[in-house]
């Protein structure tokens, strides 16, 4: 007997629609039936056409107009619980500049950072190499999946880079740190907001981590857990969930950071959208927890409803 639908909401624009579609088909192969719920695929158009309101969603919609704020926005007005953050939070974690405005008012390391114009490259140039200096990693404020990242370790590549960049009207510029790259998932769970086990990151045929590294096949090794010792770990898990409180995030997050080799820890982004695709790092760090993909999901649903006090 079906309790309840519930929608799982892709997106179908930009470069993250892919992922967005691929992670809807796997939890539905895995979901289905889960409680009595009947899983269904959905789109922001069918729900703005009220063609169907589903009883709660599973928000997947990945990219700009999807966790940048737009579709959880859509689903707070429209009062149909979801899982991960409302748009508030969605649209600062998707900020990486409003994310550090939040983490450092926190006491939360984030390296320096410049913001620039790449359509004025000279100018954007000159700024980049006086305030930032070489290597420097250049990024869009706003974008994910590691979409548009490039590494510039000469004046060249930095040319090359901002020429890359012009469609964006502002972009960030950052140091190149070096060390281990980690990432910690967040979970709230049962009324605990828990540190999942840090994650190390190997990147294998990239000098850093862009998206072909991120989600091309055999490119990124997960070290699951990370090869840390236990203070570095727990100072890592406690930096997580400090931004994840920080920033208002809902349900889950996963925080990306860099350790020096001096220890020091530097946090690069956070995301209230982690993947929980098949490939993603998120359920694989909950299955170290005994937390089983359904009940993963079904955690997520939970802290939805709970927004809305149901």
């Amino acid at each position: 007997m079906i309790m309840s639908v519930i929608g799982v909401l892709v997106g179908n624009e930009g470069k993250e629609a892919e992922l967005s579609r691929k992670t809807a088909a796997y939890i539905l192969a895995q979901c289905q039936g889960m409680d009595g719920h009947e899983f269904i695929i959905i789109t922001a158009a069918n729900l703005i056409a009220k063609k169907i309101r589903p009883d709660a969603v599973v928000n997947i919609h990945y990219g700009l107009l999807g966790d940048g704020g737009s579709a959880p926005g859509l689903l707070d007005l429209m009062r149909i619980p979801h899982t991960g953050s409302d748009g508030l939070a969605s649209s600062i974690c998707r900020n990486k500049v409003l994310t550090k405005y939040f983490g450092r008012a926190a006491g939360i390391d984030f390296p320096d950072h410049v913001i620039v114009d790449p359509m004025v490259s000279n100018c954007s140039r000159d700024q980049i190499i006086s305030k930032i200096g070489l290597p420097a990693i250049l990024k869009p404020i706003d974008s994910a999946s590691s979409i548009d990242v490039f590494l510039a370790r000469d004046t060249q590549e930095l040319g090359s880079a901002l020429e890359s960049m012009r469609s964006y009207s502002s972009i960030i510029a950052e140091p190149f740190l070096k060390g281990r790259e980690i990432t910690v998932g967040v979970l709230e769970k049962d009324g605990e907001t828990l540190a999942l086990p840090v994650i190390g990151l190997n990147i294998k045929n990239q000098p850093y981590q862009n998206f072909q590294a991120k989600y091309g096949e055999g490119e990124m090794e997960f070290v699951i857990p990370a090869e840390l010792d236990d203070a570095t770990s727990s100072k890592a898990q406690a930096i997580a969930v400090k931004l994840h409180k920080a920033v208002n995030c809902i349900g889950y997050s996963r925080t990306d950071m860099v350790v020096s080799p001096e220890g020091e820890m530097n946090v690069l982004e956070i995301n209230a959208f982690p993947g929980i695709g098949p490939y993603s790092e998120f359920p694989k760090a909950a299955a170290l927890l005994g937390i089983i993909y359904p009940e993963l999901i079904s955690c997520l649903m939970k802290s939805g409803k709970k927004m809305y006090d149901i």
